[in-house]
Parts: structure tokens; sequence; C-alpha cells
């Protein structure tokens, strides 16, 4: 819900927001859907790339193995490709 609350406020007049978010890409507390968010950044015309590590990279500081892809990098890499950024 945090991306949602950084989407809802305006850029400055002329300029387009970049969003870049650093996540693990597991979601457990989200009442915004992926889809509501896609939305929501179109709407405020946003690129949003995500930065992801790898199972590899995060797995020794893990407390539990995260898939190296799950439902949430598939929701993240959605939200990406239809605002024009990357994952």
């Amino acid at each position: 819900d945090t991306a949602a609350t950084v989407l809802a406020a305006p850029p400055p007049a002329g300029r387009r927001h970049l969003l870049v978010m650093f996540t693990d890409g597991a979601d457990s507390t989200s009442i915004t859907t992926p889809r509501e968010l896609i939305a929501l950044a179109q709407r405020m015309n946003t690129t949003v790339s995500a930065v992801v590590p790898s199972a590899y990279v995060f797995a020794p500081f893990a407390r539990t193995q995260l898939p190296a892809q799950g439902p949430g990098q598939a929701a993240l890499n959605a939200l990406a490709v239809e605002t024009g950024g990357s994952l």
C-alpha cells in the first residue's frame, strides 16, 4: 500500500513520476490489488520499475526461502510492463 500512497500524489505540473521499488517480491499485508495499483500508476502517468533480489542473493539473509518466480514477482512484472518500467 506504500506504492499506492506514493502514486496518489500528483507530480509537479509538466513532470512525470518515476517510482523505483526495492522489494523482496513478497506482499503479505496490502489491501490494494495489483490491478488497482496498475490502474493508479497509469492514471497518474507514472513509470514503475522494481528491483527484486534473486533467490540466490536473498536466501542467505532470509528466514524463509522465497521462490525465484512467485505471485508477487508476477504482479511486479505486470506493473512494470504496463507502465513502461522494468523488473
